[in-house]
């Protein structure tokens, strides 16, 4: 092998390498453990006449959380920002059925829920998984 041709070899076999590696070079860097969020929490909610829903968020200012109530096949969501609390009025509103509300949490808030009943306040209790 000439002189030249191993200089054009060895060039060329630099050329392919650094044309292999860039890409991988360029890729961004991912976490080393994958970020998830707390698992969600379920409350059950007795059937009752209802007068109102009172959801309350503590946590980091201008974080917020959700609670998502569902019964039957109906669905309402309700996000209250950290430090706000929100009154739902419900005008004596029969739930003749068992219902959910699901508190979408973070580390950085935590969503309490209480209700009006025309028997006086009602706390609710997680569901049994």
């Amino acid at each position: 092998m000439t002189r030249s041709r191993l200089m054009f070899a060895t060039v060329a076999l630099f050329s392919l390498c650094a044309i292999v590696a860039f890409p991988l070079r360029a890729q961004p860097n991912y976490p080393v453990s994958p970020t998830t969020k707390p698992p969600a929490k379920e409350l059950i909610v007795p059937p009752g006449i209802y007068t109102s829903f009172i959801f309350a968020c503590e946590g980091a200012d201008g974080q917020s959380g959700r609670a998502t109530f569902k019964a039957g096949s109906g669905e309402m969501t309700v996000v209250v920002r950290a430090g706000d609390s929100v009154v739902v009025p419900m005008a004596n509103w029969s739930l003749g059925q068992q219902a959910t509300i699901t508190l979408s949490e973070s580390t950085r808030v935590t969503i309490t829920v209480s209700a009006i009943t025309t028997s006086g306040p009602v706390k609710f209790e997680p569901a049994k998984k």
